[in-house]
């Protein structure tokens, strides 16, 4: 059975603030958003149960390791 949701506006609005911010608070999330803290939370929630979202990896600066 396949529970999994498509995305909607809400799903859209937190899929852009988590892409400019992959790290964000839940109430970070909310403030950039609009959202209630709760329908953040929720969605988040889903998101992890339905493994919706893949890892993230964190990008080092070249320049940071010495690389023009």
């Amino acid at each position: 059975m396949n529970t999994r949701h498509q995305a909607d506006q809400v799903d859209a609005a937190l899929l852009l603030a988590l892409t400019a911010a992959p790290d964000a608070t839940t109430v970070a999330l909310a403030d950039k958003t609009g959202l209630a803290r709760n329908t953040v939370r929720a969605r988040q929630t889903r998101y992890e149960e339905e493994k919706s979202l893949r890892s993230f990896d964190r990008r080092i600066d070249p320049a940071f390791l010495g690389y023009p």
